[in-house]
């Protein structure tokens, strides 16, 4: 028999991982059902409490549209947890709780293997920081917390795995891999349709990885061609859904395209800007005009900022040996992204929110770890200040901790 290996440093680092998020979210056992969406998502909803599991109800479930999303998954969820105990809040939270953790692990086994097979040096380490400061970062509490927002840890556990097994399929060739990463995208559509874009990630990362003795083969060609089809046809019921009227807020549609550009760059900067310094995050940002009213001079700043900072970016990225990967990580972030921005319209009352940073701080750690550790902390020659360097890191930690600790209390304000 072979005797399975024990890596202890990894074994370690789980269990900080775990102390540290059972810190940031042990306020969850005091809070119940929040105002936004928990009625019509979760308590009013006949799919969760009034039917039987058998045939039909999957027949309904899954040929059934919930308000303006198609999350058949997630009601499916919703209904193996009441099964527990009914509407308490605390297991809905808990569940929650758990598939960050799953997630948490799934971000740190997707580092080391695209940090590996880009050839990207210190891949253990980066795997670490990366793992760390994605399950403790304050844009992720919203995803947890809230339990309406459930969606999101589910479809990024599924999305993720598929990604998981696509890289694990580029490489083995084996057809089970590349079927366990059409199944769970499948799945992932299924609880939100911000899945519908993980093939543009499949086409990305086999782009940048041309160079190596990875080939595209029919197999993985047939693979793509069919993930494009279902996402295609995800994408159809999306923007049907879309077209729903409301007259409890003003959609994005009615603003000119002109003003849906600008406010995206202003989404952007807040999310680029969140994601080193998080700062007076909250559960709802309502749009900041009215479709009709004239741009302030300083919301123009913001598009020209964001081209400022990505022309700088750029001739750095390109005399970096591993600027593929740099690039692929870039593309990854605005594919995750762009759905969000507001650019497409979409029919929701806010103009951002922190939970669709979910798997965008991903990418955008794949990137700045990475640059941080090899670039900049590595080559620092001096013993002291790299203590210093070090010493300001875990204060940081030591900060984010505590503001994501705070941030789950703060949703103690919206309960029902």
């Amino acid at each position: 028999m072979k005797k399975i290996k024990i890596d202890t440093t990894e074994l370690l680092f789980f269990a900080f991982i775990l102390l540290s998020c059972s810190f940031i979210y042990s306020g969850i056992s005091e809070i119940g059902f929040a105002n936004p969406d928990d009625t019509w998502m979760l308590l009013k909803n006949e799919f969760v409490y009034r039917l039987d599991l058998n045939s039909s109800y999957f027949y309904r479930l899954f040929i059934g549209i919930d308000d303006i999303q198609y999350s058949p998954i997630n009601t499916l969820y919703y209904y193996l947890i009441y099964q527990i105990n009914g509407f308490d809040p605390y297991y809905y939270h808990l569940f929650s709780f758990v598939i960050h953790l799953l997630n948490a692990v799934l971000v740190y086994n997707l580092s080391r293997k695209i940090l590996i097979i880009f050839n990207v040096p210190n891949f253990q380490k980066i795997s670490y920081v990366i793992c760390l400061l994605w399950c403790i970062h304050p844009l992720n509490v919203e995803s947890v917390v809230w339990i309406s927002a459930s969606k999101v840890v589910l479809f990024s556990f599924f999305s993720l795995l598929s990604l998981f097994y696509f890289i694990t399929g580029i490489k083995s060739q084996k057809t089970i891999d590349l079927f366990l990463s059409l199944l769970f995208f499948i799945i992932s559509c299924m609880c939100k349709e911000q899945s519908l874009i993980t093939p543009m990630i499949f086409i990305s990362l086999l782009f940048f990885l041309k160079k190596t003795k990875l080939r595209t083969d029919r197999k993985l060609l047939a693979f793509i061609a069919t993930t494009l089809l279902i996402s295609f046809l995800f994408g159809m019921l999306t923007i049907s859904l879309n077209h729903l009227v409301t007259d409890q807020f003003i959609p994005m549609v009615k603003y000119p395209l002109y003003k849906r550009v600008v406010l995206s760059f202003y989404c952007l900067s807040f999310y680029l800007f969140n994601q080193l310094i998080p700062s007076y995050l909250h559960y709802h940002y309502p749009f900041p005009l009215k479709p009709n009213d004239s741009f302030p001079i300083n919301y123009y700043i913001y598009p020209l900022l964001f081209i400022t900072f990505l022309t700088s970016c750029f001739p750095i990225l390109f005399k970096s040996k591993i600027r593929s990967f740099y690039l692929f990580c870039m593309l990854f972030f605005f594919i995750e992204i762009i759905l969000v921005l507001q650019i497409i319209p979409m029919t929701r009352p806010a103009i951002m929110a922190d939970r669709y940073m979910y798997i965008p701080s991903f990418a955008l750690l794949l990137i700045i770890v990475p640059i941080s550790v090899n670039d900049y902390y590595i080559k620092i020659k001096t013993e002291k200040v790299k203590k210093i360097v070090s010493l300001f890191f875990l204060v940081y930690i030591l900060l984010l901790m505590i503001y994501s600790h705070n941030l789950v209390y703060n949703w103690q304000k919206i309960q029902l």
